[in-house]
């Protein structure tokens, strides 16, 4: 039919027309705006591809987040905290697990549930038990490999495996912070390696009620 239409004068004269305007839209759908020859132009972007709280992005906040919006490393409940506890969340991610698995070895490893898998082959009781005991060995481990700090000072932090309303699995903390004053802050996550490197860095201004 393409042959045809090619071969035919009148369909030559369609092709010629139709190819321009699809040249025209193919090149405009690839433009994109700058705002400033400086400043990160996608928010979303740079909190992945660097961790600094001077990037409030919507993917560090909890109530910012839309069906297309995850968190990319960690987030809180909002930029702006009126309570007395501040909401952690860190997504599950494979860097995560693999420092997890380097530094504890009394993780018993489960080929069976990691990717697909056929439930039938499996014992599931044996799986489940295997689980409930790697899940504690897991979560503790979690804590002593990344450090939650705000403004510098080390803040316990205790996780659950949990899952935000986007149903993006990860871990979830509430941590106490009466004890720190008004105004802006900074939340750090670090992990405990020598050195010590920033996994995260939150931007949040807190206002107590």
């Amino acid at each position: 039919m393409i042959y045809n239409l090619i071969d035919n004068k009148f369909g030559r004269r369609v092709v010629r027309s139709i190819l321009p305007t699809y040249f025209i839209l193919l090149l405009m759908s690839s433009f994109s705006y700058r705002y400033s020859t400086i400043l990160p132009y996608n928010l979303i972007e740079s909190e992945k591809n660097y961790a600094s709280n001077m990037v409030a992005s919507p993917s560090k906040y909890l109530d910012a987040l839309n069906p297309k919006t995850f968190v990319a490393k960690a987030a809180v409940q909002s930029k702006a905290i009126e309570s007395n506890y501040l909401q952690l969340f860190i997504p599950f991610h494979p860097e995560i697990e693999a420092n997890i698995l380097k530094n504890c070895p009394n993780l018993k490893y489960n080929k069976t549930r990691k990717g697909l898998f056929l439930r039938f082959l499996s014992n599931q009781n044996e799986v489940l038990d295997l689980e409930k005991v790697n899940l504690n060995t897991y979560l503790d481990c979690l804590k002593k490999q990344y450090k939650v700090f705000i403004d510098d000072q080390e803040i316990e932090a205790s996780f659950v495996l949990s899952t935000i309303n986007n149903r993006q699995i990860g871990f979830e903390s509430f941590l106490d912070i009466k004890q720190i004053g008004e105004g802006s802050h900074s939340l750090l996550i670090k992990t405990n390696q020598k050195p010590s490197q920033v996994y995260s860095e939150i931007p949040f201004w807190y206002f107590p009620s």
